[in-house]
């Protein structure tokens, strides 16, 4: 009898001390697990953003509103429509942030005639990060003086710079 009870002490003593040294890094690990946030997913703040503009001497410039403070936009699509009248050369469009400090061409694309348009369309996949107060500028050039107009499309996500 006398063994039994030191069997059942010794066991609830081995209890104790083995909850003791793995009960905390447990517990510490499921409370982790609860505060940890991904704030780095394309679905939690999508962003799109239609820039549309008529040629002016050679010329379209279509600027984005600037990123919000505290937020980084990471850019992964642009869709390009410019629309100009037969005879006028479209020569490309550069996308860039406010400062200008990096440009990325979208490849001309082959001209479609549309009616008495002629029509380029593009359609890339890309990845660039513009920081808070930076703002998308789209920039097409063509011989046009005053027709043809251009569409860019951008999209990707926002990510939460202070959480």
């Amino acid at each position: 009898m006398k063994n039994r009870l030191l069997s059942l002490a010794g066991g609830l003593a081995l209890f104790a001390v083995l909850g003791k040294f793995y009960a905390l890094p447990a517990i510490a690990d499921s409370l982790h697990a609860a505060l940890v946030k991904n704030i780095d997913e394309r679905g939690r703040n999508p962003y799109s953003q239609e820039l549309n503009c008529t040629f002016s001497n050679g010329a379209c410039l279509m600027t984005a509103p600037p990123v919000p403070a505290s937020t980084r936009l990471v850019l992964e699509h642009v869709n390009l429509f410019v629309s100009v009248p037969p005879g006028i050369d479209y020569t490309g469009t550069y996308i860039s942030n406010t400062a200008r400090t990096f440009a990325f061409w979208l490849p001309t694309p082959q001209a479609m005639p549309f009616l008495s348009y002629f029509s380029y369309m593009s359609n890339e996949s890309v990845l660039h990060y513009f920081e808070a107060g930076e703002s998308p500028i789209a920039y097409a050039s063509s011989n046009a003086r005053s027709s043809g107009s251009a569409s860019v499309s951008l999209t990707g996500y926002l990510v939460k710079l202070d959480e």
